[in-house]
């Protein structure tokens, strides 16, 4: 769940990759840092799971992921 005025945007992303089952979170977490968070997204977007033509876009993508916090 998100703390007031959390990364809601990275939640929501990160929520559809565990319900899809793309990515996974240990379930022995209490809680769960923006960084652990951002970390298990970029993991996902250099993995062979994500489909990007264009390395330049997507690492331009991860570039902005510190605007989500």
């Amino acid at each position: 769940m998100q703390n007031i005025n959390g990364p809601c945007h990275l939640l929501a992303i990160i929520n559809i990759l565990i319900l899809t089952k793309k990515i996974r979170i240990h379930e022995d977490y209490g809680t769960i840092t923006y960084d652990h968070l951002v970390d298990k997204l970029k993991e996902y977007m250099y993995s062979s799971q994500f489909q990007c033509k264009d390395k330049v876009q997507l690492n331009y993508v991860i570039e902005q992921l510190p605007l989500l916090q």
